[in-house]
């Protein structure tokens, strides 16, 4: 999944996740990170400094059934969203946070992460 498009369908399906991932959004995704001892590495997104890289098999274990959730869901097999995601979540957050700050939860479908799809480079 190289194209724009394929990334932007990918993370709306991920997105629609977030009423899973405890409280939704940014800090429900962060509080799924720390619960599985990655908080340091979610932290690093959301902060001033250099984003630490992630691994497929890290976000495989953060997110668990999610991930096969979201495979079936796409018809993406969880290997390869794990790759796409391990790219893309550390860029993600990174640019929703510019300020070294969680935004704060918004109301609607996606909460805080309402925008994303603004935020997927052109490829």
């Amino acid at each position: 999944m190289a194209s724009r498009e394929a990334d932007e369908k990918l993370l709306r399906r991920a997105l629609s996740l977030t009423g899973r991932w405890g409280s939704g959004g940014l800090r429900g995704l962060r509080t799924l990170f720390a619960q599985h001892g990655q908080a340091a590495l979610f932290d690093s997104w959301v902060g001033r400094g250099a984003n630490e890289l992630t691994t497929a098999a890290v976000i495989g274990t953060v997110l668990g059934e999610r991930l096969s959730l979201l495979a079936r869901a796409t018809g993406h097999s969880a290997d390869v969203l794990a790759e796409e995601l391990a790219v893309l979540l550390p860029r993600i957050i990174d640019d929703l946070s510019p300020d070294g700050v969680l935004p704060p939860q918004r109301p609607g479908r996606f909460g805080d992460l309402g925008g994303v799809s603004a935020l997927i480079p052109h490829t």
